[in-house]
């Protein structure tokens, strides 16, 4: 069945195309909101320095395990598991990996497509002036009326989903440019937008705020809760537990060094990470935002579209650095989108008589179908209860991946995956994935459960 469908999609061109795609599927999925807000309190300086931990102990193996799946099954997540489960003659329930991953791709799409579309309204309210020296109070509103406009958000929902629609039509080969290029655009912008905050904000009040580590808390508990909270992130902004990583895995070349195009994406979306969250901190901690925001600490969605528009609005050069910022939001979330929407339209391509074309059209208003439960649910806990549910089925499938590619597939098949790289590394990888990751994901897990019963 593998060699069937070895080349029904289509193959990357090169290994950057993977790295391309794998990046932009990471940058829109935690790095610009969840990572930032998540350093926002006093234990800035210790979530930082557990993120950069994690990124290696968790994120690479975990990425890497995927795209191993993927390699080897040559299919969409769905059908990947099923070859290989039936490959190694293990139970059929291990084909759940698949469908969850599949599924949480498409509904972190309909949550964060919100997300796109406000942050194409500020990009919008930036660039004509409407923030232009504007109070707290008024961005608060402002915030609110947009929040209350759910018939408006669902139409330009609907149009966010048909431009994905758009370049997932065309298979692969248009993804992999697209997607490329994307991250060398977004690149660009943060690179940009870095500057000017240089210029405008207080960078070294965002730098001591992230990383003043001689002086971090030695309480067991802010500790423990920092950990945490680095554990969630590392998983979040490294796109991890959604299938797409396994989808651009089956697209790679035969011969490409999987384990180290996997680390540079890693690495990639960790700059990234530091990067939006140091611009981000050295705008709201400037001395004229801090006048502006009144002492009020702002966390989450407020963060995003409260705290941040107000503070550029109020220094110099503001608007238009805060346009490029929302620019930037607005495009990550498209590339992000391509990115999780790939393993269900492959799976329909797949499995049913759907071409591409129809399958990308379907998929689209599946999610288009769910965005008023993410709307509607938003007040319920901050993000809303498909974020919610999305919190349990990314760790809950990370650590499915780990215990199935580290404890039940043989060895052989994993080293034949993997028969470019060095031993060494490869000992490394299948160490951590057998002996840490298991442990690692049910704290994250356990960790989910216990913050929502405790709220």
């Amino acid at each position: 069945m593998v060699e069937r469908n070895k080349y029904l999609h289509g193959v990357w061109q090169g290994p950057w195309y993977f790295i391309g795609a794998t990046v932009c599927a990471s940058a829109g999925l935690g790095a610009l909101w969840y990572f930032p807000a998540a350093v926002s309190g006093s234990d800035a300086s210790l979530v930082t320095l557990f993120y950069a931990l994690f990124l290696v102990l968790l994120a690479w193996p975990l990425l890497l395990a995927e795209s191993v799946l993927g390699r080897r099954g040559r299919q969409s997540p769905v059908n990947t598991m099923r070859y290989l489960v039936m490959e190694s003659q293990l139970s059929p329930a291990w084909r759940a990996i698949g469908v969850v991953a599949t599924l949480s791709g498409v509904l972190m799409v309909s949550w964060f497509a919100l997300l796109a579309i406000w942050a194409g309204d500020y990009f919008w309210d930036m660039t004509s002036g409407v923030m232009q020296g504007q109070n707290l109070r008024f961005a608060i509103e402002h915030f609110n009326e947009v929040r209350e406009q759910p018939q408006q958000a669902l139409l330009r929902c609907g149009l966010f989903l048909l431009l994905v629609a758009m370049v997932s039509m065309g298979g692969v080969r248009r993804i992999g440019r697209v997607l490329r290029h994307l991250v060398a655009l977004l690149i660009w912008l943060l690179v940009l937008a870095a500057v000017l905050s240089v210029v405008n904000g207080n960078w070294l009040a965002g730098y001591y705020h992230l990383f003043d580590l001689p002086h971090v808390s030695l309480a067991t508990g802010q500790w423990l809760a920092s950990a945490a909270t680095a554990l969630s992130m590392a998983l979040l902004t490294c796109a991890l537990g959604v299938g797409a990583a396994s989808a651009f895995g089956a697209y790679l070349p035969e011969r490409s060094r999987l384990a180290k195009s996997t680390l540079l994406v890693v690495l990639v979306v960790g700059l990234f990470a530091y990067t939006v969250a140091l611009t981000i901190h050295a705008t709201v901690l400037a001395e004229p935002a801090r006048a502006v925001m009144e002492g009020q600490s702002m966390d989450g969605l407020n963060m995003l579209f409260v705290a941040l528009p107000i503070s550029f609005s109020n220094t110099a050069y503001g608007l238009f650095l805060g346009g490029l910022f929302f620019l930037f939001i607005a495009l990550a979330c498209w590339g992000s989108a391509i990115a999780l929407l790939e393993p269900a339209i492959a799976w329909l391509v797949e499995s049913t008589r759907c071409n591409r074309f129809f399958a990308s059209l379907l998929v689209g208003l599946i999610c288009l179908g769910l965005m008023p439960t993410s709307f509607y649910t938003l007040d319920r806990g901050g993000y809303g209860i498909v974020e919610q549910l999305c919190g349990y089925l990314l760790p809950l499938v990370g650590l499915l991946v780990t215990l199935f590619v580290g404890w039940r597939l043989p060895r052989n098949v994993l080293r034949e995956a993997l028969f470019d790289e060095p031993r060494i590394l490869f000992s490394i990888w299948y160490g951590l994935l057998r002996y840490v990751l298991p442990i690692l994901m049910i704290i994250m897990l356990g960790h989910s459960i216990y913050r929502h019963l405790i709220n």
